[in-house]
């Protein structure tokens, strides 16, 4: 590595004064995507790192990084990533954007040790001295222990800490990354009875703002609710910004053979949505008069 990686990094950390939607600051527990197992976020990585050697997946004389990925502001929400030592900033910006945060294609920003790396950059006839584009090998910016930041929309940003949790001699089977572990859906209370939160109200008419339901709750409040402002609360640090929706077809990519859609995302949940945004007593049967 350069020398400048070998410098103290200093980092200041600035609490948002309101989130979209009041998660507590604690831990939540995850799913090995390698054996299925239900491991919690800190016994993940020696987990993951067992499971690999066991996966028959090749190996490689250089080392890939194990890294894990979790909100800026709480560790509800991480990833745990195997990634090739020759894997770019680019292949792990694709990654967040499809499993985590793309809405609107919009910038992106990676900052390693004072030095920022950003998706605009590698735009042409961009010219700024003290930015660098994606294209740049992992093993070149980062090493063992490395902890750096993303940054995904520069006006309603999703902030995430990043750190380099391991490295293991098992390379992703076909692809230079892969997802290999990841944080299970959260269990949200309702806003209204305190039974299991389903939905997310991006645009309540009161206050909060911002509040998740369970199903019965949204058909007895249907008559204040828009669909455009409904969807099932997604896994992912972005829920209830910038109009952010989770997309699992999109999401599936970067996950282990043996994974589909339908294993990650509730689709049953958004089906029983539908009907009960779309149901329009309008549309119910009318008895026909014979006589006219």
């Amino acid at each position: 590595m350069s020398d400048w990686l070998k410098g103290i990094q200093i980092v200041i950390i600035i609490v948002r004064e309101t989130d979209a939607i009041g998660m507590p600051p604690r831990s939540s527990s995850g799913t090995c995507l390698l054996c299925k197992a239900g491991i919690g976020r800190i016994a993940m990585p020696r987990h993951s790192l067992e499971c690999l050697k066991k996966s028959g997946w090749p190996e490689s004389d250089a080392p890939s990084f194990v890294i894990r990925v979790e909100d800026f502001h709480s560790k509800m929400f991480w990833l745990l990533v195997l990634a090739r030592n020759d894997a770019t900033l680019s292949d792990l910006d694709s990654l967040l954007r499809d499993v985590w945060v793309e809405c609107c294609g919009h910038l992106s920003a990676f900052t390693i040790y004072g030095r920022r790396f950003s998706s605009h950059s590698d735009y042409d006839g961009f010219d700024e001295d003290d930015e660098s584009g994606l294209s740049v090998p992992l093993d070149e910016v980062i090493g063992p222990d490395s902890t750096f930041t993303y940054e995904y929309d520069f006006g309603s940003t999703t902030k995430l800490r990043l750190s380099v949790v391991g490295l293991s001699p098992v390379t992703p089977k076909s692809r230079s990354l892969i997802l290999i572990a990841r944080n299970n859906r959260l269990e949200i209370p309702c806003y209204f009875c305190k039974g299991k939160g389903e939905y997310l109200v991006t645009d309540w008419p009161d206050e909060p703002y911002q509040i998740v339901v369970c199903r019965d709750c949204t058909r007895k409040n249907v008559e204040d609710l828009e669909p455009e402002c409904m969807m099932v609360f997604p896994n992912s640090p972005r829920a209830g910004v910038c109009g952010y929706v989770e997309e699992p077809n999109t999401a599936i990519r970067w996950y282990p053979p043996g994974w589909h859609p339908g294993d990650i995302y509730p689709a049953e949940s958004e089906e029983v949505l539908d009907e009960i945004m779309n149901n329009d007593e309008d549309d119910a049967y009318t008895p026909i008069d014979e006589d006219t």
